[in-house]
């Protein structure tokens, strides 16, 4: 018998107007309890200059997003779970110094190599884009 695979993928966090005018309350926590998450933010990934946000906002700007193609050795093992990374996106929207936090190994890479593709609509502080750290969080899901 033949398993399923399930990746979610469904982002259902609306984006309310996120702007420098309400900058100190963060915009609500999405439920991603089934859905690539976007964990908690850490410290600037090799970029001082990068501004640390709030892994919804980041969320909330994905414009283009590429499944990852999970791995068949993996899918043959059982093995499932997040894959947390630390990424740095930049002022053009593509997703730069893309390091893996945790995660099942076998999944790594799959989860690297579809963030990597993924785009986002700049943000800007003071009418100006900007790069900014955060995490992002690829669940990997077998079904039964």
């Amino acid at each position: 018998m033949a398993r399923l695979i399930l990746l979610s993928f469904a982002l259902s966090v609306p984006l309310t107007l996120w702007s420098q005018s309400n900058a100190s309350t963060p915009p609500p926590s999405p439920d991603t309890s089934n859905s690539p998450q976007l964990a908690a933010g850490v410290a600037s990934p090799s970029s001082p200059s990068a501004k640390t946000i709030s892994p919804a906002v980041v969320q909330g700007l994905l414009i283009h997003k590429v499944r990852p193609d999970y791995p068949e050795n993996a899918r043959m093992a059982g093995i499932q779970g997040p894959v947390v990374m630390k990424a740095i996106i930049g002022k053009d929207g593509k997703v730069r110094n893309l390091e893996v936090v945790s995660g099942p190994a076998p999944l790594r890479s799959a989860a690297l190599a579809a963030v990597e593709q993924w785009r986002y609509k700049p943000y800007y502080v003071n009418g100006e884009p900007m790069d900014v750290a955060s995490t992002i969080t690829v669940n990997f899901r077998l079904g039964h």
